[in-house]
């Protein structure tokens, strides 16, 4: 542990060094010969970290960080636009809306306008040019669908298909259900029926026949 201590002790102490200083009194005292590569450094010397002077790194703000601040608060959903920091969208300068609204909103301030005044002109633009793209977007997308080339033609097709199928099972089973419950119904009020003239005639069967039943019975016999 201690030898690891010591090793950073003196990598500290290195750090604190200014090699180029230190090199230039060499070189100017013809100790060592001048390397080739001196002018370059004397040229651009090498960044001396901010601890070891006790400097500090500058924050770099641009005059659209406070306007793309403002655009947040204006547009909540920004956080839904899409995130182009890949390298082809850089190389096609593809920018989300926040980026492209700023910078135009930035130049019109620039040019003599307002803030306010620069980003209600800039929201109009992008209302105007978004409405343009939304409808033409749609109008591809109906001419596609009707010329039945459009890429997700198919899919709806088999999931249209599906719902049928659904609503046709649906409707067969329902039919069945309704149909079974009323041959129930049907069998039981015959049942029913069948039950009560049964009873009646067990009813009569008790009573002892009158003389005129006795007659009519054996006239009819």
């Amino acid at each position: 542990m201690g030898k690891y201590n010591n090793l950073m002790r003196y990598a500290k102490k290195a750090c604190t060094i200014d090699v180029v200083s230190k090199w230039e009194k060499l070189i100017k005292a013809k100790v060592v010969p001048e390397p080739p590569f001196w002018q370059a450094i004397k040229a651009a010397p090498p960044y001396r970290r901010p601890f070891n002077h006790g400097g500090k790194l500058k924050e770099m703000t641009f005059p659209e960080d406070r306007l793309m601040q403002l655009y947040m608060k204006r547009n909540p959903d920004w956080k839904e636009e899409v995130f182009k920091r890949h390298r082809r969208a850089a190389e096609a300068d593809e920018r989300t809306r926040g980026d492209l609204f700023v910078t135009q909103w930035q130049k019109y301030m620039d040019s003599g306008l307002q803030q306010e005044e620069a980003y209600s002109k800039v929201d109009s633009e992008f209302r105007a040019m978004e409405g343009k793209s939304k409808e033409k977007k749609l109008q591809e997308e109906a001419d596609l669908i009707v010329k039945g080339k459009h890429p997700r033609f198919e899919a709806w097709l088999e999931e249209e298909e599906k719902y049928v199928q659904e609503a046709y099972e649906l409707h067969r089973l329902t039919w069945e259900a309704e149909h079974r419950a009323a041959r129930i119904a049907d069998d039981m009020r015959k049942e029913q029926e069948a039950l009560a003239a049964s009873e009646v005639e067990a009813e009569k069967a008790k009573k002892p026949l009158t003389r005129r039943q006795y007659v009519a019975k054996k006239v009819a016999e």
